[in-house]
Parts: structure tokens; C-alpha cells; sequence
């Protein structure tokens, strides 16, 4: 099966360690999210810190209409500033890496987006307007990389 992927890097002149914390909670992506009405936490292991097999669920929209989606983290290591979740449940089903790295009071934050191929049509529909639907994705994932820049650069 077909998948696509997009990756994104914008400097964002606040720490890493905040940069990080702010976009592993996923209550905040609705700020930044294309389509995601609210996200709340259906099961976290402990109470503060963000584990593997946390799961979320986001209210998105997408051409009118709403869904739900299941996420579930993958990694969350504050070490390596990495945080990795997928779709478990749900229409549009994705694979997605935060990265951030840091430079003095500045962070380099980088989002990786793969689109999973959940069919052999969604596959078929990939590889045949992948020329349109990549360049597209990745400007999606711009739009959102420059709003959380926006968004974090001016909380005080």
C-alpha cells in the first residue's frame, strides 16, 4: 500500500522544552490543526506525563462533515524531544512526528506527516494524484507549522 508523506521546519524563538511540552497535549491542536474541532485524553496512564499507549480522541472536520478519531502515542521523550502518535480509529488515518531541536532560545520544530493508505482505492488514489495531493499536504502542514510559531511566540 501507498502511503504519503510531508515534512515541515519552522523556527520558533522559545525554549525547546516548552515548544515540546505544548504540542504533545493534544487539547492544544485545535489552536493549530487543520480541522480538529477539540481533542480530549480518553486514557492516560498517569496523571502530568504523556506515555506510550495514551490515547486521544480529536473531533475533526473534514468537507462539512464531523469525525471522530482515536490517536494513540507512540513516544514521548522529553530527552530526545520527540513525540510520535497514529490513528488507531477513524476516517483519515495518519502517522505523525514532532521534533524539536533546540538552539539557544530558539527551536527548530519540525512535524513529519504520513497519510496512511487505508484501502487498495485510497493506495490506488495516492500514487495516481500523489503529483497534486503531496505538494498540497505539505502546504497544509506549513499553514500549520507558521500558525503554532504564531500561536507560541506570542504567549508570554
Amino acid at each position: 500500500m501507498a502511503d504519503m508523506t510531508a515534512s515541515v521546519e519552522v523556527l520558533i524563538e522559545r525554549p525547546a522544552e516548552e515548544v515540546f511540552k505544548w504540542v504533545s497535549e493534544p487539547a492544544n491542536r485545535f489552536q493549530w490543526w487543520s480541522g480538529v474541532k477539540s481533542s480530549d485524553w480518553i486514557r492516560k496512564q498517569e496523571s502530568g506525563s504523556v506515555r506510550p499507549e495514551d490515547r486521544w480522541e480529536d473531533l475533526y472536520e473534514y468537507g462539512g462533515k464531523e469525525n471522530l478519531i482515536l490517536m494513540e502515542v507512540d513516544t514521548c521523550d522529553l530527552r530526545e524531544m520527540v513525540f510520535e502518535f497514529h490513528t488507531v480509529e477513524g476516517k483519515y488515518p495518519i502517522r505523525c512526528r514532532y521534533s524539536c531541536y533546540p538552539s539557544d532560545d530558539h527551536t527548530l520544530f519540525r512535524m513529519t506527516r504520513t497519510a496512511i493508505a487505508d484501502s487498495a482505492f485510497t493506495s490506488f488514489m495516492f500514487k495516481v494524484t500523489g503529483f497534486m495531493s503531496k505538494p498540497m499536504m505539505r502546504k497544509q502542514c506549513r499553514r500549520e507549522a507558521e500558525k503554532l510559531k504564531v500561536i507560541l511566540e506570542s504567549m508570554n
